[in-house]
């Protein structure tokens, strides 16, 4: 199966960062000045991928507008000589094609997925939550596919989480394999502690074989009415193998307030420019 291709939802409402997205897309909102979702779109050409898919709630496409190119804009920075910040522009647009579906009201992840079901046409892809930005040596998507072409099956990044954590994700159970990699035997979403002895909680990368078609249009609406992938994840486990890969690597969950400010504080401080700058800054709000 061939595997060029990402989806990338991004029709939710932001409930968690408002007031901003009362008026900006979340996916939009910056980390010092890369929008969150240009973390997700640098991972899968960093992966080798060609294929970005948007799922959003915007049929005016900003998301997907964003990673095209803007002349007029260039052409300023052009004619006032500002070189250093036309170099910064992101391009791309000249090595990835960019698509995108409008999902007119939220219906859950499992619903965002099935609208990707033409453009996938019958080949194995990825699903990337812009929420869950990882910092990786090796980029999360290129981790999976390079798993992939051992198992040739779905593919689910987990990581460990604490007992207090568990009820807050859906968690994988499976036999270990070889390290780091599990053959999945259940996927329960959010469950409590005691109802469970793994601590394996899905994180925003999915690898997925076509056949999550078919099991999300047959999967009964849950809480909030909404389409669960998990649940459609159980429905394809008992047709297909699936596995659960514990990804290396730092993830920061930037979709609230306070993880939103971590990653400031994060990328801030990998730019050796900047790092001692905001030491001093850090050191005082945690001595006041």
């Amino acid at each position: 199966m061939n595997l060029t291709k990402v989806v990338i939802p991004a029709a939710g409402r932001g409930t968690r960062l408002l007031p901003a997205t009362k008026a900006v897309q979340k996916e939009l909102i910056p980390i010092i000045d890369k929008p969150t979702v240009e973390y997700a779109v640098e991972e899968a050409l960093k992966s080798d991928f060609k294929e970005v898919l948007f799922i959003t709630s915007d049929k005016e496409g900003s998301i997907k507008n964003y990673f095209l190119e803007d002349k007029n804009l260039n052409h300023y920075l052009e004619e006032k000589k500002k070189y250093d910040l036309l170099e910064e522009l992101p391009q791309y647009h000249q090595s990835l094609r960019f698509h995108s579906a409008h999902q007119p009201e939220a219906g859950g992840l499992g619903a965002a997925v099935l609208l990707a079901e033409d453009f996938v046409q019958n080949e194995a892809f990825t699903v990337t939550l812009v929420d869950d930005i990882i910092d990786a040596d090796v980029p999360v998507l290129k981790q999976i596919k390079n798993v992939f072409s051992k198992t040739r099956s779905s593919i689910i990044s987990v990581m460990e989480v604490s007992d207090i954590e568990v009820p807050m994700y859906g968690i994988v159970e499976g036999e270990e394999v070889e390290p780091g990699l599990y053959k999945i035997k259940r996927v329960v979403e959010k469950p409590k502690a005691s109802e469970t002895t793994s601590r394996l909680a899905i994180i925003g990368r999915y690898l997925l074989t076509p056949g999550i078609f078919e099991c999300l249009k047959i999967t009964p609406r849950g809480k909030s009415n909404e389409i669960q992938l998990t649940d459609a994840i159980s429905l394809l486990l008992q047709k297909e193998e699936i596995y659960a890969y514990k990804f290396k690597g730092t993830r920061i969950d930037a979709g609230d307030k306070l993880g939103l400010l971590k990653a400031q504080l994060y990328f801030g401080a990998k730019n050796r420019l900047w790092k001692a700058e905001l030491k001093k800054y850090v050191d005082f709000l945690f001595s006041s």
